[in-house]
């Protein structure tokens, strides 16, 4: 499998293969709190799954379930890899999809489906109150935005407000968030004058020492990427994932 494009993250692809890997990997780059692309194990996961036809909200759930789990532990495993949290996976999808099965008797049709099962309505409220409070958040901020941050926020909005019209689980509500505050992160990345931003990267990059000499070309520059964006979060919270549930 190639390497799964970050911006293949759209509502609108509800089914495919490219969606359902796409949030995975948003979901287990913010666990593993890193800016690397999954690796082609991790991504032969991922094809399984999807392939098994389970589905992308109890992957989602139990992915977090699980990474968050063994990031506790003393010793967590290096770089979270999927094959650590698989066993957890394979058990929750299994069980998901077998239910599925029992009620709907389509297993030929639920082993190619991605869609998300609609959450007890106690989750959709949940999930309806959060964003909410994101649109109120954006909209107070661009209120009084200065004239280059307000593309940013006008958009992020735009992007909230889609996610309100879509009917989405709470973990998959989750996940797409991750995806709508790294865009933003982005935009205000781009906001900032020139020398600005290169004086930060190169902090950044100074930061990393010895380590960045042995990443590839690839995996520094999305690691540069995420931490420039991890960078803006701390005096501008707004995406800031560990606030979304406290909303």
């Amino acid at each position: 499998m190639a390497p799964l494009n970050l911006e293949l993250l759209d509502p609108e692809r509800d089914g495919s293969l490219e969606r359902y890997a796409a949030q995975i990997q948003e979901l287990v780059l913010w666990i593993r709190e890193e800016g690397h692309i999954l690796s082609s194990m991790d991504q032969h996961f991922v094809e399984q799954w999807w392939e098994a036809g389970y589905p992308l909200e109890t992957i989602l759930a139990s992915l977090r379930e699980s990474g968050e789990r063994l990031k506790g532990r003393k010793n967590p495993p290096r770089g979270l890899p999927l094959r650590s949290m698989r066993r957890w996976v394979v058990k929750e999808g299994e069980r998901a999809r077998d239910r599925s099965v029992g009620q709907h008797g389509q297993a030929e049709e639920l082993s190619r489906n991605a869609t998300i099962a609609t959450g007890p309505a106690s989750d959709a409220t949940a999930t309806s109150s959060l964003l909410t409070a994101l649109r109120e958040d954006l909209s107070a901020a661009q209120a009084s935005a200065s004239p280059d941050r307000h593309p940013a926020l006008s958009e992020s909005l735009a992007e909230v407000q889609g996610l309100a019209d879509k009917d989405l689980g709470e973990s998959e509500i989750f996940a797409e968030l991750l995806a709508v505050g790294r865009r933003y992160y982005d935009r205000c990345w781009m906001a900032l004058p020139v020398a600005e931003r290169s004086e930060r990267r190169a902090e950044i990059s100074a930061s990393l020492g010895e380590a960045a000499q042995a990443m590839d070309p690839e995996a520094l520059e999305a690691t540069l990427e995420e931490l420039s964006r991890r960078l803006l979060r701390v005096g501008d919270p707004l995406f800031d994932p560990q606030r979304y549930w406290s909303l």
